[in-house]
């Protein structure tokens, strides 16, 4: 219990009379409880007051709790003193001094214990060499010195005048060692005794101390009649009066001074008497014992009184009143002597003598040298602790880890439970790779590829390890690479850059990838032309991935050109595109781009496949998206922790004023603030909350958050509101790390730091474990060699039992032999990877780690930091290694994938696909195999052989369409061979395959291709003709099919390239809106709708090739006759020029003007307009504006996926024959139009009727039609039309038709009504465009121009 003004403070007793109802106020530090506040409130200042000491060790200036914190450290010492020295230091103090203070008491014994050592003491043993664990068993005397007696007052040479016994050297030790170890090689017989002196003997600081020595005198001895004394309770536990001094030490006993406690003042009369006697038999006294002090049987002299044997004789004689008051005065002046003594002040035997009585003079001297000497000592004292100040600033001071002198033993990790089968460097490259998905989880298309958001652990080393297709991950895990690059190479990369413009990049300056870059290009560009698409938009899948592996490898890093270039510098880095990882791995595995031509990425090692797998990775993590992401998340971890400092800075500083306002809240004359209003707020909360009540959490939390005045509130809301704002502050505090957490745990394996040893420390919180990694032989090369060993302190080497080598081992220091814990052999036997496994272990490393090394600081900063959810992580990683689940993770007890035979047969799975492929081709109606080829037998051999070369009768030519053929066919090209017929036998199997789907290919109908196969080319004379990739594809198939994967490369292009939509398998009947079984489904040949059989007019029996539908045929009649008249209109023409040539001959000119309009339109329609480049208008809408030739009156306009508009006689025909071929089909005849009454003229009304009118009669008013279809038609010819010659491409314009809801332009008009469309479609670019904008100039010239042309042909036609 603290002392409070030398007293144990009394504890307060609660009424007797308190009631469980009453108000108290409980005071935590004391356990006592009040009634009222101001009780409360004093004991509280007065446990804060330094009037308190410490009752053990005498501290003084403390307040209640430093007292009892300083007690707690006292009796910790206490019990760690060590139990062999208890005995004879007590045995000393009982029966061999004689003072009154106990720092006298505490001089004698430290005086005495310097260089002696009692026996059963433990101690270390110098041999030389290190330092050893030994006790003592004996102590005997030097020869050279007189083995008699030695009593005091009676010194002999090389013996010390003080305790009248031996100096320390004089001593001869017997110890027995404790230890094993030594350098040397002992006999069997040793039995490990050894004789030694004092020098070579020394103890521990950590067990003994001159601190710890008064702590113990402190707390064992009492003053009894003005002596220090051993306490009765001592006495009797250790049996103190039933031992010997020769049982502690050899004889002779010490003597020292005797100096009773003395009254202060002027001395008394007379001398002195000193209590030297013993007390009788029977009392408890100092009685000297016997055999301790005894020899040759004579009694041991009495305490303060001298023997005769060291009675010196006096020159002259002395009177014995004299010599008394020299003995009192020289007992008085023991003190000063004792302080003379110490200082080391010379000369003091004329003080000390007992021949005269010292004058004042001299005792004033006396005093003046022990004056100086203090000073001195204080000098020395201060700059003693000036060189300590420094010398522990510099042992404060950060180190390598290696360097410091008080390591601890760090703990031992379990091993982490991987399988037999996966070495540590495998381990390293899958925990990498792992991590890479999970770091990127949310950017990389995991859940489309495999429906699941996470990859495990197993799966990647499956996908590396697995050689079966059917149980392997490697295709998701690509799939997964693929996808993710194909997206960003769309938007960071872009198709190669021509050949020819390489020799002015940048890039082609660099000697060593010049020409592979070149190649690169080449090679991408011909991919691209064979398969209509660049390497990266493929198939890719289990079939085709080593195919498109192979290629993506051969064509990654690509030129794409300056643009690329500069976006690679400022975005990515500054990445070349010869620093493409697909570069090295060409250059560094060429044996495996030779193996992927003819093999599968399955048949490669696992080595390999690792390889490719991290070249994905390392080109993803090179683009901006990646980069962008990786550093949003460390942005996003910087801000967090930011913010998680401020709140506890924040939550510091109200600490702070809570203890502040909690003090002065009853202080009398203390003036408060005027609450304010989040105050009174504050307190309504805190009243709803007491009451039970509801409140507005949000609001409460709100108002803590942003700091609460304390020194408004009263003490019981001060006590309250803390309360709440540490609940909110805890809330928001474990939020921000739990966030701080989560984006580290985002980031997969999370590196905390490194250990003495240099191993490695990660958390995974997906497994979960905390990992331990041991210096891998790469990075041992970085560590360093075994030179200087640790410097271990003595505590450190003591607990060890002085053996400072077993030391250095037991804490991984190094020790300097090549065989340490830290670089030599000891190290690289430990397991690479292991775990903290226990929360122990966990707790042993917290305290284990040194904060003075510059690694372990680092470790323990960001250990300290994460602490609960590391706690909590290896909590969980216990239960897990316990219950086996995360040794499943782990695939500890899995058989090696690599050991599993493939069970696919990916030649046969190829025939397969190819036989699926012509069965759709053939049953949808799409096409077939060449007449003379029986399909069963085709499939057979297919199926069996994989050969239907043996059904072919002569050369196989490449397959050319539309304009192509009718030259060849013409003779006017060569015809290309692809297989000949001798080349049959020598064809591979893979080129049979190949052979096959060229069967395929050519076999299916040429409508039923798409882009990039065929293109539109009306200046080839067709709608769709065969572009360049319809011949390459066929080309490169024949003459590069080495391997299964490029083959099913081809096919799955071939397929995508089918318009299925017209098969007979994907269609629906065009009557019923019905599917059905594709043999009920007959498919047009023009159109390629399918009807049911039975939908049709007359009904079909069986499905016919070549069938057509009404639709259709009637399309065939109507383009039938519209070619006959144009045929007939063409032959007018001709009869009409040739009779205004006659008449031009004649000199006659009255036929000109009839026959402008002709060779106008004839002009025109052999002319092509020059085209600008795109602009786009003021709403965002990207329009194409025309250039007009002066002497052409139409428009042709070529946007993308419109028709161009025709000039005016083409227009005219289309508008005859189209209406002819209505009057065709027309089945209901028009009845006569009833005449209407004249009116008053309203050119608008007027348009509106006449426009309905103008379709709704025959005769003359189509004559009015005519001119208003020439009318806008000659308005589409003028430049300031041209945003009104077609609709509006929703493409280009997304949000148009959320705007318009009536759309309208020129084109639509020629077949709808005239003057209400006009309007329409002025009004329509009036709300959508903005007022000034170009489009509205347009709008409103278009206006002027085409609106009085409809009013005078309504005008007309009124008449």
């Amino acid at each position: 219990m603290p002392l409070y003004n030398k007293k144990p403070l009394s504890r307060i007793h609660p009424p007797i009379n308190l009631q469980p109802t009453d108000k108290v106020y409980y005071l935590e530090a004391s356990g006592e409880i009040f009634t009222t506040y101001d009780e409360f409130f004093n004991r509280t200042i007065l446990l804060n007051s330094t009037d308190f000491s410490c009752a053990l060790t005498g501290k003084t200036g403390l307040t209640y709790f430093e007292a009892l914190e300083s007690e707690n450290e006292a009796k910790e010492e206490l019990k760690n003193f060590p139990d062999y020295l208890q005995a004879p230091i007590l045995y000393l103090v009982q029966y061999l001094t004689c003072r009154g203070r106990l720092d006298d008491v505490l001089s004698d014994v430290t005086v005495f214990m310097k260089d002696r050592y009692f026996i059963g003491e433990e101690l270390l043993w110098h041999d030389g060499k290190q330092k050893r664990a030994a006790r003592i068993q004996g102590i005997s005397i030097h020869n050279s010195h007189s083995p008699q007696r030695m009593g005091a007052g009676s010194p002999r040479k090389g013996a010390t005048t003080d305790m009248g016994i031996p100096p320390p050297e004089a001593y001869r030790y017997e110890i027995q060692l404790m230890d094993e170890d030594s350098d040397v090689e002992d006999d069997e017989s040793d039995d490990g005794k050894r004789e030694t002196s004092a020098v070579d003997l020394s103890r521990s600081r950590a067990h003994m101390s001159k601190q710890k020595l008064k702590l113990f005198l402190k707390n064992s001895c009492v003053l009894i009649d003005k002596r220090q004394e051993v306490k009765e309770s001592f006495c009797r536990d250790f049996r103190l009066d039933q031992h010997s001094w020769m049982q502690y030490f050899a004889d002779p006993a010490p003597v020292f001074p005797q100096t009773p406690l003395l009254f202060r003042g002027r001395p008394t009369k007379g001398p002195i008497k000193l209590e030297t006697e013993p007390k009788e038999k029977g009392q408890r006294g100092r009685k000297r014992k016997e055999g301790g002090s005894e020899k040759n049987g004579e009694n041991p002299p009495k305490k303060g009184r001298k023997s005769a044997a060291t009675e010196q004789p006096s020159p002259r004689k002395i009177s014995e009143k004299k010599r008394k008051q020299i003995e009192a005065q020289q007992a008085e002046l023991e003190v000063q002597f004792d302080v003379a003594k110490r200082l080391g002040i010379e000369g003091l035997d004329r003080f000390q003598q007992n021949e005269k009585v010292l004058s004042t003079d001299d005792i004033e001297e006396l005093k003046e040298l022990i004056k100086q000497g203090r000073i001195k000592e204080r000098e020395e004292v201060k700059a003693r602790k000036e060189r300590e100040k420094r010398e522990k600033a510099e042992w404060r001071k950060p180190r390598d880890d290696l360097a410091c002198d008080d390591l601890q033993p760090l703990p031992s990790y379990a091993r982490l439970p991987l399988p037999d089968w996966m070495s540590a460097e495998d381990f390293s490259s899958y925990l990498n790779l792992y991590q890479f998905f999970l770091s990127f989880q949310e950017i990389l298309p995991i859940k489309e590829t495999r429906g699941t958001s996470r990859i495990s652990f197993a799966d990647v080393v499956i996908a590396v390890r697995c050689r079966d297709p059917a149980n392997s991950s490697l295709a998701d895990l690509i799939a997964i690479l693929w996808g993710a690059r194909r997206e960003l190479a769309e938007e960071e990369d872009g198709d190669e850059a021509a050949v020819s413009r390489l020799d002015a990049c940048e890039e082609m300056d660099n000697e060593r990838w010049a020409e592979q870059i070149r190649s690169r290009n080449e090679t991408h560009d011909q991919m691209r032309q064979a398969f209509g698409a660049s390497v990266r938009n493929l198939q890719v899948d289990w079939m085709t991935m080593s195919e498109a592996v192979r290629l993506h490898l051969l064509t990654a890093g690509y030129y794409t050109g300056v643009q690329t270039s500069r976006f690679r510098v400022s975005h990515r880095g500054g990445l070349r595109c010869y620093e493409d990882p697909a570069y090295s791995f060409c250059e560094q595995y060429p044996d495996v781009m030779e193996q992927l031509e003819t093999m599968t990425i399955f048949d490669l090692m696992p080595s390999h496949r690792l390889a490719i797998l991290q070249v994905f990775v390392d080109q993803l993590l090179s683009y901006q998206k990646f980069r962008a992401h990786h550093e949003e998340r460390t942005t996003e971890l910087h801000e967090t922790r930011k913010q998680l400092k401020l709140l506890r800075s924040w939550g510091v500083s109200q600490e702070k004023e809570a203890k502040e306002a909690a003090l002065l809240v009853d202080v009398e004359g203390q003036e408060r603030p005027k609450p304010s209003a989040e105050t009174k707020r504050l307190r309504s909360h805190l009243k709803a909350i007491k009451e039970n009540r509801r409140f507005d959490k949000s609001d409460l939390e709100e108002i803590v958050l942003a700091g609460i005045a304390y020194n408004e509130l009263d003490a019981d809301e001060i006590v309250q509101a803390k309360e709440v704002q540490k609940e909110f502050y805890e809330k928001g505090e474990d939020e921000l790390m739990e966030r701080i957490f989560q984006i580290e745990g985002l980031s997969s394996l999370v590196f905390l730091g490194r250990d003495r040893a240099y191993r490695s420390y990660f958390f995974l919180d997906a497994l979960p474990a905390l990992i331990v990694e041991e210096p891998s032989e790469w990075d041992r090369e970085r560590v360093g060699s075994c030179d200087e060993p640790t410097p271990l302190n003595e505590d450190v080497v003591a607990s060890y039992n002085g053996n400072i080598h077993s030391a250095r081992l037991a804490v991984t220091g190094c020790t300097g032999d090549g065989y340490c814990p830290s670089h030599g052999s000891e190290a690289k036997d430990r397991q690479r990877w292991q775990m903290v496994d226990t929360v122990e272990k966990m707790e042993q490393l917290m305290t284990s780690l040194n904060p003075r090394g510059f690694r372990e600081s680092e470790l323990l900063e960001e250990i300290t930091e994460n602490e609960r959810k590391l706690m909590e992580m290896v909590e969980r990683s216990a239960r897990k290694l316990e219950s086996g689940s995360l040794a499943a993770a782990l695939m500890a007890d899995s058989p090696d994938p690599f050991d599993s035979e493939c069970t696919i047969d990916f030649e046969k799975e190829m025939r397969e696909l190819i036989v699926d492929l012509e069965e759709k081709i053939y049953l949808g109606q799409i096409g077939c195999l060449p007449k003379g080829i029986d399909r069963t037998e085709w499939k057979k051999r297919l199926l069996e052989s994989g050969d239907v070369t043996g059904l072919i009768q002569g050369d196989v030519a490449i397959r050319v369409e539309g304009a192509l053929k009718e030259e060849e066919e013409a003779g006017d090209e060569e015809q290309e061979i692809l297989y000949f017929q001798d080349d049959f036998l020598t064809l591979s199997n893979s080129e049979k395959l190949a052979f096959a789907l060229l069967q395929l290919f050519q076999s299916v109908d040429f409508r039923c291709f798409k882009e990039p196969f065929i293109t539109n080319d009306r200046q080839r004379g067709a709608d769709r003709n065969i572009s360049e990739v319809f011949l390459v594809w066929q080309r490169t198939l024949s003459q590069n099919a080495k391997s299964v994967p490029m083959i099913a490369m081809f096919l799955y292009t071939l397929d995508s390239k089918i318009a299925w939509d017209r098969s007979r398998y994907q269609g629906k009947c065009r009557v019923c809106r019905r599917k059905g079984e594709a043999e009920q489904l007959v498919l047009c040949a023009d159109c390629c709708v399918t009807y049911h059989l039975t939908c049709v007019r007359p009904i079909l029996e069986v499905a016919v090739t070549g069938w057509l539908c009404a639709e259709c045929k009637a399309l065939r009649r109507r383009e039938a006759a519209k070619e006959k008249r144009l045929a007939a209109r063409e032959a007018a023409q001709r009869a009409e020029q040739e009779m205004k040539d006659e008449e031009d001959e004649e000199g006659g000119f009255a036929g000109r003007s009839s026959t402008d309009r002709t060779t106008k339109s004839a002009s025109g329609s052999e002319e092509r307009e020059k085209m600008a480049e795109p602009m786009k208008t003021s709403s965002g809408r990207i329009v194409k504006k025309v250039l007009y030739n002066e002497n052409y009156n139409g428009a042709v306009i070529m946007t993308k996926g419109k028709k161009p508009v025709k000039d005016e006689q083409q227009w005219t025909d289309y508008d005859s024959a189209d209406s002819e071929a209505m009057e065709d089909e027309d089945s209901p005849k028009r009845g006569e139009r009833n005449k209407k009454k004249r009116r008053e003229y309203d050119p608008h009304q007027d348009a509106v009727r006449v426009s309905i009118g103008l379709r709704e009669t025959t005769g003359s008013f189509k004559d009015s039609l005519h001119e208003c279809t020439l009318a806008i038609k000659d308005t589409m010819g003028q430049y300031f039309a041209w945003p009104f010659l077609a609709p509006v491409d929703k493409k280009e314009v997304p949000d148009y038709y959320d705007v318009i809801k009536n759309p309208m332009d020129l084109q639509t008009m020629v077949t709808k009504e005239v003057q209400e469309d006009l309007d329409q479609m002025i009004t329509n670019c009036k709300v959508y465009n903005e007022d000034g904008s170009e489009i509205i100039e347009c709008a409103l010239r278009t206006s002027e121009y085409l609106q009085p042309k409809l009013e005078s042909i309504i005008r007309k036609s009124q008449r």
